[in-house]
């Protein structure tokens, strides 16, 4: 396992982004299938549930999903 700081701008790209062979991408999914365990501190947190996460959970969660 490799241990990262994962930047949020990560999320938002791979979220956005069309092209699954990107490097945003391969890192999201290497931390959906546990081979990269994200590090981060507070501020990290708290800006992706505020703004990322709280407005529409479920389909942020399902793109994810639907993509890896």
């Amino acid at each position: 396992m490799v241990y990262a700081v994962i930047d949020t701008n990560v999320f938002v790209s791979a979220y956005l982004t069309h092209n699954l062979a990107s490097s945003t991408s391969k890192v999201v999914d290497l931390m959906f299938r546990g081979i990269i365990r994200p590090l981060y501190n507070e501020e990290i947190n708290l800006y992706f549930f505020t703004h990322i996460w709280k407005k529409n959970p479920i389909c942020f969660y399902l793109c994810f999903l639907c993509r890896f």
